[in-house]
């Protein structure tokens, strides 16, 4: 389940589904046809991301990037970023002290 906010989205649940991924999915093409240059992506409530969520976040993110429109993970919980760096994903996603680990 995700919560929007303007251009921010909290995804709520601590192990993400692939149902959470088609509503992200379906949310961030919305945020992006509505003109939002930049989307926030809190992740700080989550602890599991399946892959295909994991993949479509990287595909999204290329996408947008080509389109002078990014996603930034404003917030991203401690475990899930133990798993973005053992991925190497942390400078993909430009994970940095901007960003609140929580």
């Amino acid at each position: 389940m995700i919560k929007v906010n303007g251009s921010s989205i909290t995804l709520i649940n601590e192990r993400a589904t692939l149902e959470d991924k088609l509503e992200l999915e379906n949310t961030i093409d919305s945020l992006a046809g509505d003109g939002m240059g930049t989307i926030y992506l809190d992740l700080s409530q989550t602890l599991y991301l399946p892959s295909e969520l994991m993949g479509l976040l990287m595909w999204k993110k290329k996408v947008l990037n080509e389109e002078n429109k990014e996603i930034v993970i404003s917030h991203i919980s401690s475990t899930l970023m133990a798993i973005f760096e053992s991925a190497h994903l942390v400078d993909f996603f430009n994970i940095n002290g901007n960003t609140k680990i929580d």
